[in-house]
């Protein structure tokens, strides 16, 4: 009798079953017997509920679905399948929670209490009248179904989460932990106690239990609900280092971390702090102090790796660090690691680039340079696109930035025309740039246009009056024959270089001041540089001073210096005239000649270079006709 029906129901001829059913309790013989086919009107009723599910506003389907539902269990009360499928029905798809706990306080009443799904049906009314808030009804029937099977981890769990969501936090617990005794593989009993925990401020145990938790398995909501809770003291912590609270920061970071361990941004926030701490330290003069900041914000950057190997920003951060206690080659690789993860990291590009221009590895820092500068105009389209101002006016001071440092790495190659488009696209950027304008008085200096190169160092000083870039404007009025602006750029320069990072400043004031005539001026400066330490070795100085102090009366001194030079450097032909000056001077006109053959043999002299010395010393030995003659033929090698 059943069998058509209930094949064409699983075929999915639903129609076909419900006629099937209909035609067989129509049957004459069978009018008056219904109550011997509940199965029919329970195949019927389950057949209307399968169209109700491929279409959920068919309200007569539903209707005929319950009347079949109520028909089949009216004829047969115990009817177990029968109750269960129309409580099941009554909660999907007609919210009627109170209609289902009726149907399975029948199926509690039928089973004994040695059925295996008794304490099932129990569980299951609980969590319906815990959705209709009649909490001591639920609590009653997790109770019993503890009675029936206590050993049952899932129904002390079951109690616990709603304990936990009624906010009696220690019975929740108590539950949870008799479900984590009972099978601690269970996952869910060790996440919700983290959620438990955390409702009474244990970030700890929460942390331990979330960590638990996410080793045994976990849904990806689950695990991003964890994130989410442990983020909300890592956006706090930001807050605090916005305003410098770098403790009240570092407490938000650490209870970040308590949440999730592997919490990233909370591991990079604390290396931000300490490297931030590092560099207040060494402007504070604290090196020591500093260094140890400093190690402290690298490993707090291996941590964030050790839990993201592709954590661009925690690799870049960590070469930060390592670039600030000198360990470049390290500071290389991890900006090496942070373009791998990132190849869009454009300040890994530019850190990179800095440390090889420092390492005078020019053509590898150009090349890094070349890529940031690629990327920056990307971002710059894009920004550009979406109306970023705030973030184009970034894009811009990075874009000067690096075509100053791209400029500056291709005059350090001598590529001077490429260099000089590269600053000057830094000065379209950014006309305030004093670094580009330095590098391409630096270009044009090497290119002898000394004019402008004397005009960009003017500019550099205007904007930002440094020691740098006096001591190069000096240089190139020096170059002039500016003496004058020579002798103001190299005496603002030894003002400002309070560290003496310019070792030979007063050499070359004082050089400027004995091309000025000025020589008292000279010889205090070549004093001054004579008692530094690299004058020691200097061979164009001694010779240099030597010839002031021929100038000043001080004979015997310039002796000893030519002979100084000489002894450094046996064919320096300034040492060489010197002499030759020295000895004509004290008219020991005999050794004259055959210094000044040695002199200009090298052909390194320029006529300016010994005009004032010849017309002061070599006068009385050129009244000799015979001296004078062979002294202008030897000076016919002077350029």
């Amino acid at each position: 009798i059943f069998s058509l029906p209930k094949n064409k129901l699983q075929s999915g001829d639903l129609k076909g079953a419900i006629d099937e059913c209909e035609r067989i309790l129509d049957l004459k013989e069978n009018r008056k017997s219904k109550n011997e086919f509940p199965k029919l009107y329970y195949i019927e009723a389950l057949a209307y509920q399968k169209m109700v599910e491929s279409n959920i506003d068919d309200s007569r389907s539903k209707e005929k679905a319950l009347v079949n539902f109520d028909a089949a269990i009216s004829y047969y009360p115990n009817y177990t399948e029968a109750h269960l499928a129309r409580a099941s029905f009554l909660v999907r798809f007609k919210g009627n929670l109170i209609g289902a706990i009726t149907d399975y306080d029948q199926l509690t009443s039928n089973a004994l209490d040695t059925a295996s799904e008794k304490p099932g049906y129990f569980v299951q009314k609980a969590k319906w009248k815990d959705a209709l808030k009649n909490w001591t009804g639920a609590l009653a029937d997790y109770a019993t179904a503890i009675a029936l099977s206590p050993k049952a981890d899932s129904i002390y769990f079951d109690r616990g989460e709603m304990l936990y969501r009624m906010q009696k936090s220690d019975e929740a617990r108590k539950n949870f932990d008799t479900a984590i005794e009972l099978n601690p593989q269970n996952s869910q009993a060790f996440y919700t106690r983290g959620l438990n925990d955390m409702g009474v401020n244990d970030n700890d145990k929460a942390g331990a239990d979330f960590a638990e938790a996410e080793k045994l398995g976990i849904s990806p909501a689950e695990l991003e609900t964890i994130d989410t809770l442990s983020n909300r003291f890592y956006f706090t912590a930001l807050d605090s280092v916005k305003k410098h609270n770098f403790k009240s920061a570092d407490i938000s970071f650490d209870n970040a971390l308590k949440i999730r361990s592997c919490n990233t941004f909370a591991l990079l926030g604390k290396a931000d702090i300490r490297f931030t701490i590092g560099e207040e330290l060494i402007n504070q003069n604290q090196s020591a102090k500093a260094k140890n900041s400093f190690l402290e914000s690298i490993d707090y950057s291996k941590k964030a790796i050790k839990c993201n190997p592709n954590f661009s920003k925690a690799f870049y951060k960590e070469g930060l660090a390592q670039m600030r206690i000198d360990e470049d080659d390290s500071a290389i690789n991890s900006f090496s690691e942070a373009i791998r993860s990132d190849n869009n990291n454009i300040q890994a590009f530019i850190e990179r680039g800095n440390i090889l221009l420092a390492q005078k590895k020019y053509n590898k820092a150009e090349a890094d340079y070349t890529q940031a500068l690629g990327l920056l105009q990307n971002s710059y389209d894009l920004a550009k696109r979406d109306n970023f101002k705030d973030k184009l006016k970034s894009i811009v001071n990075d874009q000067s930035k690096v075509n100053q440092l791209d400029g500056q790495a291709l005059y350090c190659l001598n590529d001077y025309p490429t260099a000089l488009a590269a600053l000057s696209h830094a000065l379209d950027y950014n006309g305030n740039n004093t670094e580009a304008l330095y590098y391409r008085g630096q270009v044009y200096y090497a290119q002898f246009e000394f004019q402008k190169s004397i005009r960009d160092f003017d500019q550099a000083i205007k904007i930002m009056p440094h020691y740098k870039y006096y001591f190069a404007n000096g240089w190139s009025n020096f170059k002039s024959k500016n003496y004058s602006d020579a002798i103001n750029n190299f005496g603002n320069a030894i003002i400002l270089d309070t560290l003496n990072t310019l070792k030979n400043k007063y050499y070359l004031r004082g050089l400027c001041y004995f091309k000025n005539k000025s020589i008292k001026e000279a010889l205090s400066d070549f004093d001054i540089y004579n008692k530094s330490e690299t004058s020691k070795t200097d061979t164009a100085f001694f010779a240099d001073y030597g010839m002031v102090q021929l100038f000043a009366g001080k004979d015997a001194e310039a002796f000893k210096n030519f002979n100084q030079t000489i002894a450094l450097s046996a064919a320096n032909s300034k040492a060489l005239f010197g002499l030759a000056c020295y000895y004509a001077k004290t008219r020991n006109f005999d050794k004259v000649l055959d210094l000044v053959q040695k002199a200009f043999s090298k052909n390194e002299l320029s006529k300016d270079d010994i005009r004032p010395e010849e017309d002061l010393f070599l006068a009385d030995f050129n009244k000799v006709k015979t001296n004078r003659t062979k002294y202008d033929e030897l000076k016919k090698t002077v350029h």
